[in-house]
Protein backbone atom coordinates (compact mmCIF):
# COMPACT_ATOMS: atom_id res chain seq x y z
CA UNK A 1 0.00 0.00 0.00
CA UNK A 2 1.18 3.45 -1.04
CA UNK A 3 2.13 6.18 1.94
CA UNK A 4 -1.51 8.13 1.77
CA UNK A 5 -0.57 11.01 4.50
CA UNK A 6 -3.66 12.65 4.48
CA UNK A 7 -6.00 9.31 5.25
CA UNK A 8 -2.97 6.84 6.47
CA UNK A 9 0.04 8.07 7.10
CA UNK A 10 2.66 5.78 7.65
CA UNK A 11 3.66 6.97 11.66
CA UNK A 12 0.00 5.73 12.05
CA UNK A 13 -0.36 2.28 10.06
CA UNK A 14 2.94 0.82 11.21
CA UNK A 15 2.24 -0.65 14.07
CA UNK A 16 -0.02 -3.94 15.13
CA UNK A 17 -2.97 -2.26 13.66
CA UNK A 18 -4.15 1.64 12.72
CA UNK A 19 -3.81 3.82 15.71
CA UNK A 20 -7.42 6.06 14.87
CA UNK A 21 -8.65 2.09 15.52
CA UNK A 22 -7.54 2.71 19.29
CA UNK A 23 -7.97 6.48 19.83
CA UNK A 24 -11.51 6.84 18.33
CA UNK A 25 -12.71 5.03 21.47
CA UNK A 26 -11.06 7.49 24.19
CA UNK A 27 -11.85 11.00 25.39
CA UNK A 28 -10.11 14.03 23.10
CA UNK A 29 -7.27 14.12 26.37
CA UNK A 30 -6.88 10.30 26.24
CA UNK A 31 -7.12 9.84 22.78
CA UNK A 32 -4.44 12.66 22.13
CA UNK A 33 -1.96 11.19 24.93
CA UNK A 34 -2.32 7.38 23.23
CA UNK A 35 -1.84 9.09 19.82
CA UNK A 36 1.32 11.23 20.13
CA UNK A 37 2.88 8.06 22.09
CA UNK A 38 2.13 5.72 19.04
CA UNK A 39 3.62 7.57 16.77
CA UNK A 40 6.83 9.33 18.69
CA UNK A 41 9.61 7.63 16.68
CA UNK A 42 8.04 7.71 13.45
CA UNK A 43 7.27 11.53 13.46
CA UNK A 44 8.54 14.13 15.84
CA UNK A 45 10.44 12.54 18.49
CA UNK A 46 10.77 14.31 22.06
CA UNK A 47 8.22 16.69 21.16
CA UNK A 48 6.03 14.06 20.91
CA UNK A 49 6.37 12.49 24.12
CA UNK A 50 6.31 16.02 25.66
CA UNK A 51 2.86 16.52 24.37
CA UNK A 52 1.50 13.31 25.27
CA UNK A 53 2.94 14.16 28.83
CA UNK A 54 1.00 17.28 28.59
CA UNK A 55 -2.15 15.98 27.70
CA UNK A 56 -1.87 12.94 30.67
CA UNK A 57 -1.82 15.60 32.95
CA UNK A 58 -4.47 17.69 31.47
CA UNK A 59 -6.70 14.70 31.20
CA UNK A 60 -6.10 14.15 34.96
CA UNK A 61 -6.69 18.33 36.26
CA UNK A 62 -9.81 17.71 34.44
CA UNK A 63 -11.10 14.55 35.93
CA UNK A 64 -9.70 14.20 39.35
CA UNK A 65 -10.41 11.79 42.09
CA UNK A 66 -14.22 10.78 43.39
CA UNK A 67 -14.60 10.65 47.13
CA UNK A 68 -15.44 7.41 46.94
CA UNK A 69 -12.32 6.47 44.45
CA UNK A 70 -14.25 5.89 41.07
CA UNK A 71 -11.17 5.77 38.51
CA UNK A 72 -10.97 6.17 35.49
CA UNK A 73 -12.93 8.68 34.96
CA UNK A 74 -13.90 10.66 31.54
CA UNK A 75 -10.74 12.07 30.05
CA UNK A 76 -8.80 8.76 30.30
CA UNK A 77 -11.39 6.36 29.45
CA UNK A 78 -14.11 5.13 26.44
CA UNK A 79 -17.03 7.20 27.16
CA UNK A 80 -19.26 3.98 26.55
CA UNK A 81 -17.57 1.52 29.08
CA UNK A 82 -19.22 2.50 32.17
CA UNK A 83 -22.32 1.10 30.45
CA UNK A 84 -21.38 -1.90 28.16
CA UNK A 85 -18.66 -3.78 30.37
CA UNK A 86 -18.48 -1.90 34.27
CA UNK A 87 -15.90 0.36 33.79
CA UNK A 88 -13.97 -1.73 31.14
CA UNK A 89 -14.14 -1.93 27.48
CA UNK A 90 -12.59 -5.52 26.39
CA UNK A 91 -11.42 -4.38 22.87
CA UNK A 92 -9.50 -1.10 24.08
CA UNK A 93 -7.79 -3.06 26.74
CA UNK A 94 -6.88 -5.72 24.24
CA UNK A 95 -5.61 -3.11 22.15
CA UNK A 96 -3.44 -1.71 24.81
CA UNK A 97 -1.84 -4.64 26.19
CA UNK A 98 -1.22 -6.09 22.09
CA UNK A 99 1.04 -2.27 22.56
CA UNK A 100 2.10 -3.45 25.71
CA UNK A 101 3.39 -6.89 24.62
CA UNK A 102 5.01 -6.27 21.60
CA UNK A 103 6.87 -3.11 23.52
CA UNK A 104 5.24 -0.55 20.94
CA UNK A 105 7.51 2.29 20.34
CA UNK A 106 9.60 1.17 23.32
CA UNK A 107 7.00 2.52 25.76
CA UNK A 108 5.22 -0.92 27.32
CA UNK A 109 5.16 0.85 30.98
CA UNK A 110 2.82 3.72 29.33
CA UNK A 111 0.33 1.20 26.98
CA UNK A 112 0.31 -1.00 30.83
CA UNK A 113 -0.84 2.12 32.60
CA UNK A 114 -3.36 3.04 30.38
CA UNK A 115 -4.54 -0.64 30.10
CA UNK A 116 -4.98 -0.29 33.92
CA UNK A 117 -6.86 3.18 33.67
CA UNK A 118 -9.36 1.27 31.04
CA UNK A 119 -9.95 -1.67 34.08
CA UNK A 120 -10.50 0.90 36.28
CA UNK A 121 -6.41 1.20 38.55
CA UNK A 122 -5.67 3.57 39.64
CA UNK A 123 -2.25 3.04 39.41
CA UNK A 124 -2.32 2.93 35.49
CA UNK A 125 -2.43 7.00 35.70
CA UNK A 126 1.12 6.69 37.92
CA UNK A 127 2.56 3.67 35.15
CA UNK A 128 1.83 5.70 32.47
CA UNK A 129 2.88 8.75 33.39
CA UNK A 130 6.35 7.96 35.44
CA UNK A 131 6.80 5.73 31.84
CA UNK A 132 7.07 9.30 29.73
CA UNK A 133 8.96 10.99 32.08
CA UNK A 134 11.66 8.83 32.55
CA UNK A 135 12.14 8.40 28.25
CA UNK A 136 11.70 12.54 28.09
CA UNK A 137 14.33 12.88 31.10
CA UNK A 138 16.35 10.37 28.92
CA UNK A 139 16.25 11.94 25.56
CA UNK A 140 16.71 15.33 26.81
CA UNK A 141 20.06 14.17 28.47
CA UNK A 142 23.26 14.73 26.65
CA UNK A 143 24.15 11.13 24.31
CA UNK A 144 26.48 10.77 22.00
CA UNK A 145 25.55 9.04 19.05
CA UNK A 146 27.52 5.31 20.19
CA UNK A 147 25.40 5.94 23.52
CA UNK A 148 22.37 6.37 21.69
CA UNK A 149 22.81 3.24 19.50
CA UNK A 150 23.86 1.53 22.87
CA UNK A 151 21.04 2.35 24.40
CA UNK A 152 18.65 1.66 21.81
CA UNK A 153 19.94 -2.00 21.61
CA UNK A 154 19.16 -1.96 25.45
CA UNK A 155 15.45 -0.60 25.29
CA UNK A 156 15.04 -3.44 22.42
CA UNK A 157 16.71 -6.28 24.48
CA UNK A 158 19.95 -6.79 21.82
CA UNK A 159 23.02 -8.52 22.52
CA UNK A 160 25.52 -5.87 22.67
CA UNK A 161 29.03 -6.51 21.67
CA UNK A 162 32.48 -6.04 24.20
CA UNK A 163 32.68 -2.31 22.87
CA UNK A 164 29.72 -1.94 22.95
CA UNK A 165 29.42 -3.36 26.89
CA UNK A 166 32.11 -0.34 27.71
CA UNK A 167 29.19 2.32 26.49
CA UNK A 168 26.71 0.30 28.72
CA UNK A 169 28.88 0.29 31.60
CA UNK A 170 29.55 4.39 31.60
CA UNK A 171 25.66 4.83 30.97
CA UNK A 172 24.95 2.52 33.86
CA UNK A 173 27.94 5.33 35.81
CA UNK A 174 25.28 8.17 34.70
CA UNK A 175 22.04 6.09 35.84
CA UNK A 176 20.76 5.56 32.31
CA UNK A 177 21.07 1.64 32.40
CA UNK A 178 21.98 -1.04 34.89
CA UNK A 179 23.35 -4.86 34.98
CA UNK A 180 20.74 -7.27 36.22
CA UNK A 181 23.18 -9.48 38.18
CA UNK A 182 21.54 -12.42 38.31
CA UNK A 183 21.29 -12.81 34.60
CA UNK A 184 24.10 -10.69 33.23
CA UNK A 185 21.20 -8.86 31.19
CA UNK A 186 21.11 -5.04 30.71
CA UNK A 187 18.20 -3.00 31.55
CA UNK A 188 17.52 0.79 30.79
CA UNK A 189 16.65 2.49 34.33
CA UNK A 190 12.92 2.21 34.31
CA UNK A 191 12.22 -0.46 31.83
CA UNK A 192 9.73 -2.98 32.88
CA UNK A 193 10.47 -6.72 32.34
Amino acid sequence: MRNDNVNHPSHYTSGPFECIELTSRYPFLGGNAIKYVYRWQGKNGLEDLKKALWYLNRAKEESPYEPLGLYPLDSFVPPYCYFRYSHMDNESVHMLMKLARLNWQNMRGFWKGMAELACDHKSGYTRAKKTLERRIRLLESMLTDEEQTVLSAIWQDKELTESQNRIAYRLQARGLAKLDKSDGVWNPTGKER
